[in-house]
């Protein structure tokens, strides 16, 4: 008898899915009176290390724009580039351009 016609059987189908569910559910059982007879350790007050905080490296040439990190809501601040030579007075806000609506079908 192979294996194949084995699992042929209906009868032996539901014998096996029997088995398979109360298997599943003894380790479940034993798994819970576990949790419930060893509670978690308390955790030891060590010292945690510091955070690694990685800087983004950005770098801009010939005049481009480049930004890194969580920038959303900002606004960006541009020189006039009429006059390369500008001052902080001659620095202009450039607003977020608000979404343009699509037309539908």
């Amino acid at each position: 008898m192979g294996l194949w016609s084995y699992f042929n059987s209906e009868k032996n189908r539901k014998r096996l899915a029997f088995f398979a569910v109360g298997g599943a559910a003894a380790i479940a059982g034993l798994w819970q009176v576990f949790v419930h007879f060893n509670p978690a350790q308390p955790i030891q007050n060590s010292a945690a290390p510091p955070p690694v905080v990685i800087a983004p490296n950005v770098s801009a040439t010939n005049g481009s724009v480049a930004i890194g990190g969580n920038v959303s809501g900002s606004s960006i601040v541009a020189p006039n580039l009429a006059n390369p030579v500008s001052t902080p007075e001659k620095v202009q806000e450039v607003k977020p351009a608000t979404p343009v609506k699509s037309k539908g079908k």
